[in-house]
């Protein structure tokens, strides 16, 4: 990858993340109008599905890790988890982006946060296939035919029985599973704080 690509990546990764952040904080200020129905059961079972689409969100992209950890673009990987999808890391990111919507403890917010991954993540991922077909060619492309590139297939699943990584580059992508469920605990923070009157809620949503 050259400087120039590696430059751009990372502004990309960075701005994603600024983002992501300031969305964050724009709707763990909305509160839920679940509140008032049922006595908050629909708020709690959103709760609890948030919660483990996040846990699967954090262990999946973990897995991916450790496949991808010291070759990203220079190796084809496709074992684990690559072997069911090409584009397993932005998989599990939706799925967790799915669970912390819920986290609100609304349908609105995840379904905003779908809109909003549908439209962004389809770019980025056909920059990278490009690339990827750039340096893989005709590999890329049997690949390509083989393994879908969004919905899970099992048909060719493989899992070595060892596999080799950067152990450095790995630990690095550790917290960044871990993220997710810090994320989703600071969002509880926020609704007990908007509870109690700390913080202002902005708004109600279903």
């Amino acid at each position: 990858m050259s400087t120039q690509k590696k430059w751009v990546e990372r502004i990309r990764t960075r701005l994603s993340r600024v983002a992501g952040l300031l969305v964050f904080c724009f709707f763990a200020l909305c509160g839920s109008k679940w509140d008032a129905v049922w006595s908050g059961v629909i708020k709690e079972v959103l709760a609890f599905a948030g919660l483990s689409l996040v846990s699967i969100a954090a262990c999946g992209r973990l897995w991916c890790m450790l496949y991808i950890a010291g070759y990203k673009t220079q190796k084809l990987v496709i074992a684990g988890p690559y072997s069911f999808c090409r584009n397993p890391l932005y998989l599990f990111s939706l799925i967790g982006s799915i669970g912390m919507g819920m986290g609100s403890s609304t349908f609105t917010v995840p379904l905003i946060f779908i809109v909003a991954f549908s439209l962004y993540y389809p770019l980025t991922v056909k920059k990278e296939e490009d690339r990827l077909l750039l340096i893989h060619g005709e590999a890329y492309k049997t690949y390509c035919a083989m393994t879908p590139r969004y919905w899970p297939s099992f048909k060719y699943f493989n899992e070595p029985e060892q596999y080799t990584l950067d152990p450095r580059i790995f630990r690095k992508h550790v917290g960044n599973a871990v993220l997710w469920v810090f994320l989703f605990g600071l969002w509880e923070i926020f609704e007990y704080m908007r509870l109690e009157k700390w913080i202002p809620t902005l708004f109600n949503v279903w």
